[in-house]
């Protein structure tokens, strides 16, 4: 399912909702949080890797899955914030030392 998400097109939304919906789904199914944990794990890591990597496609398809597993309960708030304001810092803009730039 994520290599679809990351390889694939444009995931449209309710792609991204149908495959949180189907992990929720196995999770209740197998009464195993553990199911939701392993796919957020795998999902995370492979965000990260598509961030490291530059794919904004695969960035901008793993994300919207993340916001859908958190709409269907899988992920909490504190979760999908910790893991946004880790790929943040990843993102950031490196600083450059401007002292002088454009001064003569």
């Amino acid at each position: 399912m994520l290599q679809a998400v990351a390889e694939g097109p444009r995931a449209t939304e309710r792609f991204a909702a149908t495959a949180a919906a189907l992990v929720a789904g196995l999770a209740g199914l197998t009464k195993d949080a553990g199911v939701g944990a392993r796919f957020a794990a795998e999902l995370a890591q492979r965000l990260e890797a598509a961030v490291a990597a530059g794919d904004s496609l695969a960035a901008g398809n793993l994300a919207a899955v993340a916001a859908q597993l958190y709409l269907a309960g899988l992920l909490t708030a504190g979760t999908l914030y910790s893991l946004l304001a880790h790929l943040r810092l990843r993102c950031a803009p490196l600083r450059t030392n401007s002292a002088g730039v454009g001064a003569q």
